[in-house]
């Protein structure tokens, strides 16, 4: 039987209460508008529904959407209402082929789940920013798939036929970070709609040490942390970093908000597969000459004080090579880079590269001798876990996730901002082969998750209510 629009739409006001349930409302605005209606859309029309009745409803729900289909072009647009499944918001990282530590989170656990044939439905963000979107097949294989061939992909638009996602009543999952669009949006699904929401919690650094990154970092940071202030759940990566998401959430009774359950599930170790046998590289480690310092170009990751170690060393006539790998970070913060070029000039053995590819740091790993990372903030500090399953020692800091992940084995722990004691820390490890060989022994024996380990206890935290309550979700 074929109904009009006009009377399916009287059908459904019929059946809204607008004073009493802003969900349904939040519902039947997606679907009339096309859109993830904002608070101001959505507040806006259950006050001017006061007092109307149905026919007059429905032509002031017209008259509010028609405003929003305009701004937004959503006219013609086919909507899917998604109830059966997770919908899992993958954004950044289906239309960027880069694969940094949120998007190697993302992907793994992705792929654990599409090996394991779970049922989820990928999203990204319309263009127009104010709804959810079906990826398109390039998108898939970008999360779903990823390889190093893909990591110069990009596609800034999609296209206008796409069919728009509504979840209702299931899981949203945000794995990554998100923009300043994507944070008003989600916190509209978040906030008014019937759905559960569940994020990854990498680091609240802007917040708490904003010094250390750029403004719009900040600002971006701040968007995000105004959704994260009305989601259900934050799986922590680390313990430390839940400390912070927990403070955060302890703050928001200010705001008369009860804020998110916070739980933490420590990252796996991960190695960067590469694409021949380099066994023979990690066997030569006890006599390889070579540090690797990775992180990226930003003064947090503490660069220069490893620089200045190394030339202390060096001044005392250690032998030895630096390699400073990572991405270029902000143009406007240039210490780091004017005090390697100084140092190259001098004709020290130093060696600074950005953007390198995977395999290409999997095997800067695998012929160190260590690597250093000391850092002064981290969420989790990916490098540390990088090293260590590459078999390679760390000279690591001694507080935050860091020192997590060195509980293990494998790690000589100091403080960052001790000069004296990074450099003694790195004379000892360049001279003493069997401090070294210790330190492999202890990365050999340890017993540390996998990634279908991780993506196991994030699925059940999606799907499971009670999640941050069960044994081994850490609070």
């Amino acid at each position: 039987m074929e109904v009009g629009l006009e009377e399916l739409l009287v059908s459904l006001v019929e059946r809204v209460h607008p004073r009493d349930d802003t969900h349904d409302v939040w519902l039947l605005l997606a679907a009339v508008s096309g859109c993830i209606p904002d608070e101001a859309f959505l507040r806006g029309l259950i006050r001017d529904l006061r007092g109307a009745d149905n026919a007059e409803a429905v032509h002031r729900i017209l008259g509010h959407s028609g405003v929003w289909m305009g701004r937004h072009d959503s006219f013609l647009r086919e909507i899917e209402v998604v109830t059966d499944r997770p919908v899992v918001f993958v954004d950044f990282t289906a239309r960027h082929g880069f694969n940094s530590g949120v998007q190697r989170v993302t992907r793994e656990v992705v792929r654990v789940w599409t090996a394991e044939k779970r049922q989820l439905t990928l999203v990204g963000l319309s263009d127009s920013g104010v709804a959810l979107r079906r990826l398109d097949a390039s998108e898939e294989a970008r999360v779903r798939d990823w390889d190093q061939s893909k990591a110069g992909e990009r596609s800034d638009r999609v296209e206008m036929n796409v069919p728009l996602v509504v979840p209702w009543k299931t899981t949203v999952f945000v794995p990554e970070n998100t923009h300043e669009g994507a944070s008003a949006t989600l916190a509209s699904i978040a906030r008014f709609s019937a759905n559960r929401t569940v994020v990854l919690g990498y680091d609240a650094i802007p917040a708490t040490s904003g010094s250390t990154v750029g403004a719009v970092e900040r600002l971006r940071s701040a968007a995000y942390l105004a959704f994260l202030k009305h989601v259900d759940l934050i799986v922590a990566i680390s313990a430390s970093a839940g400390v912070e998401f927990s403070g955060f959430t302890d703050a928001l009774v200010t705001q008369g908000l009860p804020g998110p359950r916070v739980t933490s599930v420590l990252l796996p170790l991960e190695r960067i597969p590469v694409d021949d046998d380099s066994s023979e590289e990690s066997e030569q480690r006890s006599s390889s000459r070579v540090v690797l310092a990775v992180g990226s170009n930003e003064r947090r990751k503490n660069h220069l004080t490893v620089l200045y170690a190394a030339e202390t060393l060096w001044r005392e006539g250690l032998d030895f090579s630096l390699v400073i790998m990572g991405g270029a970070g902000s143009p406007a913060y240039t210490e780091v880079t004017d005090a390697a070029a100084a140092l190259i000039h001098r004709g020290r053995p130093l060696a600074v590269r950005h953007d390198v590819s995977e395999t290409d740091l999997a095997r800067a790993y695998l012929s160190a001798r260590f690597s250093v990372f000391l850092s002064v903030h981290e969420g989790y500090g990916l490098p540390v876990a990088e090293s260590l399953a590459a078999g390679t020692p760390v000279l690591a800091t001694s507080f935050g996730s860091t020192a997590e992940i060195a509980d293990g084995g494998g790690c000589q722990l100091v403080d960052p901002r001790d000069d004296e004691k990074v450099i003694a820390t790195m004379r000892v490890m360049l001279q003493d082969d069997a401090l070294i060989a210790e330190l492999e022994r202890q990365i050999a024996a340890r017993d540390d998750s996998s990634w279908t380990d991780y993506a196991h206890a994030i699925w059940a935290a999606v799907t499971d209510p009670g999640f941050a309550d069960h044994e081994g979700a850490h609070a």
